[in-house]
């Protein structure tokens, strides 16, 4: 079995969001007082945020601004000349990229409604855990 480049991205993911928030609830657990309904609630609302904001950010939405932070950049630059046209062209171009590079969103997603699930249920039983 070959590793592509998608299962590259998959596997990483899967490692990275299941260590942070490993990283993030072992501490918050010993250190502090907080009920596991809390200690639940932040991963879940940072990573359904987070794939939120990507989604958002991948439909197209943000392509003005990062249209104007390349030409602005590239105005610094003495003699170089402007890398795209228009913002309809750099639309184009990134709407290209997008669907070329899938998100990698599952391993964000399943770990925040798992955490989302876990807050709820520890908010119906307050005793459990502490």
């Amino acid at each position: 079995m070959l590793l592509t480049d998608d299962l590259k991205k998959n596997i990483v993911s899967w490692l990275i969001a299941s260590l942070l928030v490993v990283a993030f609830i072992l501490p918050m657990y010993f250190l502090t007082k907080w009920s596991w309904s809390n200690i639940m609630l932040v991963p879940a609302a940072l990573y359904l945020g987070y794939i939120g904001l990507r989604w958002v950010a991948r439909s197209g939405m943000f392509d003005l601004f990062s249209y104007q932070f390349v030409n602005l950049f590239s105005s610094f630059r003495k003699g170089s000349p402007k890398k795209y046209a228009d913002a309809y062209e750099y639309k184009m171009h990134m709407k290209e990229n997008r669907e070329s590079k899938p998100m990698v969103v599952l391993p964000w997603l399943i770990i925040g409604l798992i955490c989302l699930i876990l807050c709820v249920i520890f908010s119906f039983f307050p005793g459990m855990g502490r």
